[in-house]
């Protein structure tokens, strides 16, 4: 978890982000940890770059950040997301996140380079939606102790919907007699 100096972008080291170890998943919730003077413009924003382009695609403002030097931030897949306009990594390649001030757009800081890639659905962490479920109470996908793994729920409701097909298939024979 470091931040890196950009070429040319003057960092300073009164602004960091950092970004959990490893590459990414495409189409999967960023979390980045930023800190900055306590004295900052809270119009201030985070934004995600391709490594190899120079506009953003995604960015989020520190609004609400008034006198505080640093605070997390999470990059998420909007639900009215139209296809063409992806506001999450969407296909394989490298990525950055950048701390830009909002009173010229000078970078401050960037994140270290990170891969997007295509994960196992099952090792990804959970989208937004199953998130909110969790949030709601509904069992978590996790597959710790206490909570049941998205394929215990699946297979639990196969076996279920499997034992009430077969009591009323049989609900109507007769028991062969011995």
């Amino acid at each position: 978890q470091t931040s890196v100096a950009v070429p040319g972008g003057g960092s300073d080291p009164a602004y960091t982000l950092k970004l959990k170890k490893g590459d990414a998943c495409i189409d999967t919730p960023i979390k980045v940890k930023w800190e900055a003077p306590p004295d900052h413009n809270p119009e201030d924003f985070v934004a995600l770059y391709r490594v190899d382009a120079h506009d953003y695609f995604n960015m989020v403002e520190l609004s609400g950040s008034k006198d505080q030097s640093s605070g997390t931030i999470t990059f998420t897949k909007p639900k009215d997301e139209k296809s063409g306009n992806p506001r999450l990594p969407a296909v394989e390649g490298m990525y950055v996140v950048r701390y830009l001030r909002a009173k010229d757009s000078r970078v401050m800081a960037s994140s270290r380079e990170f891969l997007a890639k295509q994960c196992d659905p099952a090792a990804a962490p959970p989208s937004n939606e199953q998130q909110q479920q969790q949030q709601q109470g509904v069992p978590k996908a996790s597959g710790g102790e206490g909570s049941l793994g998205a394929g215990s729920v699946a297979k639990a409701e196969k076996v279920k919907d499997a034992q009430q097909a077969l009591g009323a298939a049989t609900a109507g024979q007769q028991q062969p007699q011995q």
